[in-house]
């Protein structure tokens, strides 16, 4: 039922299957467990640097003096804490400018998982906010078939937070010239092969269990037949390390996913703002190991990819921090006619992060030359040892 009777391509072997359903099944309890962390991403500070961002560039559309509903889409409940944190920030920023988006406002809350929304509405978790309106929606599906279909081309602002990272991919490495492609075989224990029931039982409740599951790796040959669409492999090409050996992510699934929200955003006036985190070209043949959180994968993202994808048909604007692995991916409508704002917040921090990527990067070859030198010292401390020994050996 569950065993490959072969290697299956990292991306459509098991392991998805089981974090598509962990996601559906789980509800609440993954975040309220700790199982998934979150506040990296959803916390107040993080969620006013957006609504600072999007509100500079409404008033820049010219939306302040206009009747218009404000409409926002978020894409990945999760526990409901960013949609909390933005829509507070949201208001104070409104009030202190004395604006009124706040009071024009539909906010969609979407996810995959009817169970999580409904849990949401059930334990009431957003109940001062009325202007939320929960609604079923998959990133990965045709949004003109969608739950979401009436609404195409009507949001100023679709947001997602640690959305991206939980998408299909792919690992791809490359040796000299050829590319080669992560595979992967799960070893299941006997007694879940055949009782699909206590395998959903325990991926509901044995926290990273799947992380445990004994696997298989091996890399294939990319031939002709491959899906990869021949734009994408271009850029792909560009993303490797400038070495014999690099291995990459291929993103597709977040690549879809932003695809699908150009199809809603607003013709003139929408705004995507994505964060999540990267997924730097490794040097070598590496498999790329996901993290594993609950029964869920998290494979980092390829926001090379993504930036290189999009930036011919769009302005983007992808935003690093320099200490942590988050970035924050920015993209206006097709037709946006005005500069796009980088948020006032964002450009302050972005030019204080000057000095601390300076910095970090000194100390990070501080550490390198900390390690050299720790190897020149082990290396000459056992020569010593042993010149020491066999002088005192040899004499007389």
């Amino acid at each position: 039922m569950f065993q490959s009777s072969d290697f299956q391509r990292y991306d459509e072997s098991e392991l998805w299957i089981f974090h598509d359903y962990y996601f559906k099944n789980i509800g609440l309890k993954a975040w309220d467990s700790g199982a998934i962390p979150f506040t990296g991403a959803t916390n107040y500070s993080e969620a006013r640097k957006k609504a600072l961002l999007l509100v500079e560039n409404l008033r820049l559309c010219g939306l302040e003096n206009s009747d218009d509903t404000i409409k926002i889409l978020e894409i990945g409940a999760g526990s409901g804490a960013f949609a909390e944190n933005f829509l507070l920030a949201f208001e104070n920023i409104c009030l202190a400018e004395d604006l009124n988006f706040h009071k024009r406002l539909k906010y969609f809350l979407t996810d995959y998982s009817q169970f999580t929304l409904d849990e949401l509405q059930r334990k009431k978790r957003l109940k001062e906010f009325p202007n939320i309106i929960f609604q079923n929606y998959d990133a990965l599906e045709d949004v003109r078939s969608s739950s979401l279909s009436a609404s195409i081309g009507s949001f100023h602002c679709i947001l997602s937070t640690y959305l991206l990272d939980q998408l299909p991919c792919r690992v791809i490495a490359k040796v000299d010239n050829t590319y080669k492609e992560k595979y992967i075989k799960l070893i299941i224990p006997e007694k879940y092969l055949h009782n699909e029931k206590l395998f959903h039982e325990k991926l509901l409740k044995k926290s990273k269990w799947i992380k445990k599951i004994k696997k298989v790796f091996h890399y294939e040959e990319i031939d002709d037949e491959d899906d990869i669409p021949a734009e994408d492999f271009e850029i792909l090409k560009t993303c490797f390390r400038k070495t014999k050996e690099s291995t990459i992510i291929y993103s597709y699934g977040a690549k879809i996913s932003l695809e699908n929200s150009f199809k809603l955003l607003h013709p003139k006036n929408g705004l995507i703002i994505a964060s999540d985190f990267n997924a730097a070209a490794r040097g070598g043949v590496d498999l790329y190991e996901p993290c594993y959180y609950g029964n869920s994968l998290a494979q980092p993202v390829n926001f090379d990819f993504l930036y290189k994808s999009f930036a011919k048909q769009q302005k983007v604007v992808l935003f690093e921090d320099p200490i942590r692995p988050l970035h924050t991916l920015i993209i206006c409508a097709e037709n946006f006619e005005h500069p796009l704002r980088l948020g006032i917040t964002y450009e302050r921090v972005f030019k204080q992060n000057i000095l601390l990527r300076m910095l970090y990067q000194f100390l990070l070859e501080i550490k390198q030359s900390i390690h050299i030198l720790l190897i020149i010292s082990i290396l000459y401390t056992t020569y010593y040892i042993f010149t020491l020994y066999e002088q005192n050996f040899s004499a007389p």
